[in-house]
């Protein structure tokens, strides 16, 4: 869960510092990705009271867009998923796959 470019823990969010003391490694939290994955999630906060206003037409249009294409590119997914969820009007599979697929990006 770490930024992949980083160069003090190579993406993997932590790093091991050697605990003399004890004579182990400890495992140490990476502050840099930390720090880069709370700057996201406040732009995320901030978007989103920026984006409240929009209309929900266009924000469900850009939804749906997100999930056709994301899908489009998985391998493991068909489209014929869209269809299923569609017919079924399953909205709670719909935003889950928003979710995975908004990340992804």
């Amino acid at each position: 869960m770490g930024n992949p470019n980083c160069e003090k823990c190579n993406g993997k969010g932590h790093y091991l510092v050697p605990n003399y003391q004890h004579d182990v490694m400890e495992r140490i939290e990476c502050m840099d990705c930390y720090a880069e994955e709370h700057y996201k999630w406040h732009l995320s906060e901030e978007l989103s009271r920026v984006l409240v206003n929009a209309s929900p037409q266009k924000l469900s249009m850009i939804i749906s867009e997100i999930i056709v294409y994301g899908i489009d590119r998985d391998e493991n997914n068909s489209l014929a998923r869209i269809e299923t969820i569609i017919q079924t009007k399953n909205i709670n599979e719909a935003l889950v796959l928003a979710d995975i697929y908004g990340r992804n990006e």
